[in-house]
């Protein structure tokens, strides 16, 4: 039997579709208030477009999340009303308040 504990059994996080859908990276991580106890509060994003089609968003495990870009992992402690943005997968994310 394993000692291992998620630290996000649960946990939800909105992706948008050019991550979900296209494999783009994510560039952009917004975490709000929860809205339900599943929720995380986090959204993925590829970046800032007014070209997003929100019905292209899916809805994640915090886990899958963190298999598709393990980088997610140092941010996800952060409580809400946080932004964390980089320009490229090869950066450090850089942290501003909501």
């Amino acid at each position: 039997m394993s000692d291992y504990c998620d630290p996000y059994p649960l946990s939800a996080v909105i992706v948008c579709g050019h991550v979900a859908k296209e494999g783009a990276p994510i560039l952009l991580a917004v975490r709000d208030q929860p809205a339900f106890e599943e929720d995380s509060g986090w959204q993925l994003l590829y970046g800032v477009t007014d070209e997003e089609d929100e019905s292209d968003a899916q809805v994640w495990s915090v886990k899958t999340a963190i298999k598709f870009d393990p980088s997610l992992e140092e941010i996800f402690g952060h409580p809400p009303a946080v932004t964390f943005v980089r320009s490229d997968i090869y950066v450090e994310w850089t942290k501003s308040e909501n």
